[in-house]
């Protein structure tokens, strides 16, 4: 689990935040968090200065709202997909009290609360990983199987923050602009009639 810490106030170059700890098991999820810890960082500070910019512009806002609802759909929807996956290799539950020692502690700066959906689908893909790496070790599986799970679960991370990246880039390049119809049909892989009947809808 993680907990929130302190305050951050970083300057004014910076947006404000709180510092949560998170504790990691799988020691691939932890070498995918330090290796994109400056990136995530980064994207979810540009997110949360996006938001700012949109937060006075209802109709630019009601686009926000539709990608970042779009985004938590996906995230979630691979996370079920993975723990489909390993419940289906209908493997002995593992006891994770014995392992309360084996975590990596982390401080994430949360400056949106997109970032506390972030960690929380984390940790969940973190526990199914864990468990997949203790079940190869104990030889209950194949290298390969264990493969194809981390390799699923570290995906989802990985294509999150390319979809994030990508949000931020394309904004700063169109001055903001991004939220148009047809480039948030674009985004979102929706034609812009689609796109316009969901703004109507979500008045």
């Amino acid at each position: 689990m993680y907990n929130n810490t302190k305050t951050i106030n970083t300057g004014e170059r910076q947006q404000p935040g709180i510092s949560c700890a998170i504790t990691l098991y799988a020691p691939s999820m932890n070498a995918l968090l330090k290796r994109n810890q400056k990136k995530s960082t980064l994207v979810f500070e540009q997110y949360a200065s996006l938001y700012a910019d949109t937060s006075l512009e209802p109709k630019t806002m009601m686009r926000f709202t539709l990608w970042q609802a779009e985004f938590i759909r996906k995230m979630h929807q691979a996370q079920t997909r993975l723990e489909l996956s390993y419940a289906n290799l209908n493997l002995t539950p593992i006891d994770m009290s014995s392992f309360n020692n084996c975590g990596y502690a982390h401080q994430i700066k949360v400056t949106h609360p997109i970032v506390h959906t972030y960690l929380t689908t984390l940790q969940r893909i973190d526990n199914v990983l864990f468990r997949n790496h203790i079940h190869w070790i104990k030889g209950d599986i194949t290298q390969c199987v264990a493969e194809n799970i981390n390799n699923q679960g570290c995906n989802i991370i990985k294509r999150a923050l390319n979809r994030l990246t990508h949000l931020v880039n394309q904004s700063q390049l169109t001055n903001r602009g991004v939220y148009s119809d047809i480039a948030l049909a674009n985004l979102l892989g929706k034609t812009p009639q689609e796109i316009a009947g969901s703004m109507k809808q979500a008045k």
